[in-house]
């Protein structure tokens, strides 16, 4: 069962001083590139591996390092979290995602949160008692499970941000958290919705007033 608990960071950024780690697909990857320039996201990367169709501006090319790490940890993640079939075709999309948390310290996507019986947008019934994101989005999202990092997801069913508390192993309900850190992975599903767009848009309003006041105290 999903507890409510409120947001419990307290770390302000100026959002002029943060780069947001993603990848390039359309909906929500995006629209967090989109949305942040009207708050002064100072960057963003889409990440990309061997993609001809990927011609984003903000496009960046991970490293034979960086691939061969995350092949490493998609299936480290696939085996311990997530349990799907047939993924090696995958491998070239899902390993990109690695960058995307291995050069954050927090995460914060749009998707929708599988719990135990649940059953996917590909037809899979999760059978775990950890719950996880659906979609590709899952992968990056699993590894900061491996990684202890900040976890913060909207699911647009249930129309609420979530936080993963790495002790109980849960997402518990939060008030619409800010950005903590000043690298941090901002993904989610491509079938971004209008509540998907808000909720995005919800995070960086509220970090630019969580900087406002702060600049305020001290000045």
């Amino acid at each position: 069962m999903m507890l409510f608990k409120q947001e419990e960071h307290s770390s302000v950024v100026d959002l002029k001083k943060t780069c947001a780690h993603s990848g390039g697909a359309k909906g929500s990857d995006l629209y967090w590139g989109e949305c942040g320039k009207k708050y002064g996201l100072f960057k963003i990367k889409h990440y990309s591996y061997k993609t001809t169709y990927h011609n984003n501006p903000n496009k960046v090319e991970i490293s034979e390092e960086d691939y061969n790490e995350g092949v490493k940890i998609v299936n480290e993640a696939n085996d311990v979290f997530l349990k799907r079939k047939n993924i090696e075709k995958y491998m070239n999309l899902l390993a990109r995602n690695w960058p995307q948390v291995k050069y954050s310290e927090s995460i914060y996507a749009i998707g929708t949160i599988l719990n135990k019986g649940d059953t996917g947008s590909k037809g899979k019934k999760h059978s775990l008692d950890i719950p996880i994101v659906d979609g590709g989005t899952g992968y990056a999202v699993a590894f900061g499970y491996l990684l202890n990092k900040p976890i913060h997801v909207f699911d647009q069913l249930k129309n609420y941000w979530f936080k993963f508390d790495h002790y109980t192993k849960n997402y518990h309900q939060i008030s619409i958290p800010h950005i903590i850190t000043e690298n941090f992975t901002a993904i989610g599903t491509r079938e971004l919705k209008q509540n998907g767009m808000k909720a995005i848009e919800d995070v960086y309003k509220q970090t630019v007033f969580k900087h406002d006041q702060e600049h305020k105290k001290l000045h």
